[in-house]
């Protein structure tokens, strides 16, 4: 019989450790929950994925309840002497080495399901582990955080998997919002910044792009236009715009 099983974190971790005791691991699925990833120290950490690892691999502190067996916390009690922001976030030592294989993997073009199949791996777990997750989308948004940064008129391109910013992704994770900060005169370099996101708006990856700046430059063709036309005739959404100077707000979703 193949069992298919949706999973959060340390619940489902230890319902799926009952179950491998019944059920051959050849022939269990588990679909990981990662709507509670989350960048801390620089480094991603997938707590639920990691949590069903850690039961299924036999490595889970049943004691603590959360966490790695036999675990330290001297990077985490150091990096809380040096004040560091993110340092209210137990990680432990050897959790740790668990989000920097992710984080340098992820950085190194892997995708979520290999890293997930590569930390099974390593705690020798036969069942099959799969993230809840679209490597694709998270290409496409990085590929065009770095198109628009190939610009050279824009600030580091502020994204939800650059920062863990949650503000940034939609409940669903269809969509997400990308933070771009102009340089200089925003007017004079829009229009590279327009054409970048045209150019990335493809294969069912929908851009909408607002703020300052494409509001003026919108305002300024649509009057344009009219002036040719002899008309006056532009949307008020264009000219009712009221938002934060300086930043363009790119959304980006996939059509589902």
């Amino acid at each position: 019989m193949k069992v298919v099983a949706l999973a959060g974190g340390i619940g489902a971790g230890k319902f799926l450790r009952g179950m491998t005791r019944v059920l051959p691991a050849d022939d269990l699925t588990v679909i990981l929950n990662v709507a509670d990833d989350i960048v801390v120290h620089g480094l991603h950490v997938s707590p639920d994925p990691d949590s069903v690892t850690y039961w299924l691999g036999d490595a889970f502190d049943r004691e603590r309840g959360w966490g790695r067996r036999d675990e330290s916390f001297r990077a985490t009690e150091e990096l809380r002497a040096f004040g560091a922001a993110d340092a209210w976030f137990n990680l432990g030592d050897l959790d740790l080495a668990t989000h920097v294989l992710r984080t340098s993997m992820l950085h190194q073009g892997a995708t979520m399901s290999q890293v997930v199949a590569r930390v099974a791996e390593r705690f020798g777990i036969g069942a099959r582990l799969l993230p809840v997750t679209d490597p694709a989308f998270r290409a496409k948004v990085e590929s065009l955080a770095q198109s628009i940064e190939a610009t050279r008129v824009v600030q580091p391109v502020r994204t939800f998997y650059s920062t863990g910013d949650r503000q940034l992704v939609s409940p669903n994770r269809h969509a997400t919002i990308l933070l771009v900060g102009m340089l200089g005169d925003g007017d004079d370099g829009i229009e590279q910044v327009i054409d970048a996101v045209d150019a990335g708006s493809s294969g069912g990856f929908d851009t909408t792009i607002t703020g300052q700046y494409t509001a003026d430059h919108d305002f300024t063709r649509l009057s344009q236009e009219d002036l040719e036309q002899g008309e006056l005739e532009f949307g008020l959404p264009v000219a009712l715009m009221s938002l934060a100077l300086s930043t363009v707000y790119l959304y980006a979703r996939y059509l589902l």
